[in-house]
């Protein structure tokens, strides 16, 4: 899902909601949603505009029926929406090599991160060139 902001006529803001993949014990895979990227033009940052693209974006995914959604972003600007540190939650990323703090994971339904754990698998868009 890809949203967009925009200001007379002009693309301001993008957000991107894919899907991907949680596998966890014997291999067992949740379909569930990673956001990147996130993007607003700099003369437009700092108005909210990036806040309305994730909260429109989560809606949309819980909506569809999405347990989880997961980024790799600064660990200061997310948690203000809900986001927590993956590995905490009981996820890995092998794909990437990130700290922590900056892989993060959201419930959209209360308690999915205790069914559904295991490694995130970002989709093969994200590596080819």
């Amino acid at each position: 899902m890809s949203l967009v902001a925009e200001h007379e006529g002009q693309i301001v803001g993008h957000a991107l909601f894919s899907k991907a993949e949680a596998v966890g014990k014997e291999q067992v895979s949740h379909e569930v949603v990673v956001l990147a990227p996130l993007a607003v033009s700099p003369s437009f940052q700092k108005q909210g505009i990036g806040t309305q693209l994730i909260q429109e974006g989560l809606q949309r995914t819980q909506e569809l029926g999405y347990g989880v959604v997961f980024l790799i972003g600064h660990s200061e600007y997310y948690p203000r929406f809900g986001f927590k540190p993956a590995r905490s939650l009981g996820f890995e990323l092998k794909q990437f090599e990130v700290p922590d703090e900056v892989f993060m994971a959201m419930e959209l339904k209360e308690g999915a991160t205790l069914s559904i754990q295991g490694e995130l698998l970002y989709p093969e868009a994200f590596f080819e060139k």
